[in-house]
Order: structure tokens, then C-alpha cells, then sequence
């Protein structure tokens, strides 16, 4: 192990020069060429990246207002729909809360829904509520 050390001083020693200012003023050129690419690649990346989150949103929200399908179903019993409340309100008309008394589903405590909807399921991660005569199937 002493050979290589002995062989590595004598090595160094041989290089052991300064090299010439054009030199150091060279890579300093080359580096700093480097991280400008490197910041115009990630604000390139980014705002793709962001152009692209922004469109997927667009897509959702306009695929959510299509509209469901034509099935009917009635509301999951226990769930404090009663017969003379309608069957959701129409798109862009304001909805108003009323008081929930229903069986409450595992995980959630509801005090309120929006007048024409009823729960319609929950899981550990979610609770679906949902407009009369409409159904979601994720909990069917």
C-alpha cells in the first residue's frame, strides 16, 4: 500500500502548476454556459409540465359538466330523501343546504346535504354524495 501511496505523491508533484488565466477563464465560460442551459431546460420542463396540469384540469372540469348518464335510481334507503324533494337542481342554480337524518356512513358526520342529493356511499377516502335519480357506481 505504500507503493501506491509513494506512486501517487510523486504524481501530484508532477502536476502541481498553475495553469494559465485563458485556461481558468475558459472553463469559467464553459460552466456557466452549462448551468444557463441547465436553467432555461427546467423553466422549459416546468412550464410544460404546468401547461399540461393545466389542460388535464380543463378536461376534467369540462368532462365533469356533461353530464351523467340516463339511469334512474332512487336514493339509498335510510338516507333521509323524502319524497317530495326534487330530483337536483338544474346546472348553474344555486343549491341549498338542508338538514341530513339519515344513517350516517362509516368514517363521516353529516349534518347538512344539498337539497335534491342523498349519500350515496364512503370508504375510508371518500364520501360521495349525489344528485337524485344519478349514480356514480362507485360504491354499486
Amino acid at each position: 500500500m505504500s507503493d501506491i501511496k509513494e506512486l501517487l505523491d510523486r504524481t501530484a508533484r508532477s502536476v502541481e502548476v498553475t495553469p494559465p488565466a485563458e485556461t481558468v477563464e475558459a472553463d469559467l465560460r464553459r460552466g456557466r454556459a452549462a448551468l444557463a442551459r441547465r436553467r432555461r431546460g427546467r423553466r422549459f420542463r416546468f412550464s410544460v409540465a404546468g401547461t399540461v396540469a393545466a389542460a388535464l384540469v380543463g378536461a376534467t372540469i369540462v368532462a365533469g359538466n356533461l353530464g351523467g348518464t340516463d339511469e334512474t335510481t332512487s336514493p339509498a334507503p335510510g338516507s333521509g330523501i323524502g319524497p317530495n324533494q326534487g330530483a337536483g337542481p338544474d346546472r348553474g342554480t344555486p343549491v341549498g343546504l338542508v338538514a341530513y337524518h339519515g344513517e350516517q356512513l362509516d368514517g363521516f358526520i353529516v349534518d347538512q346535504v344539498p337539497q335534491g342529493w342523498y349519500l350515496q356511499g364512503s370508504n375510508t377516502f371518500r364520501l360521495t354524495v349525489a344528485p337524485l335519480g344519478r349514480s356514480y357506481g362507485c360504491f354499486e
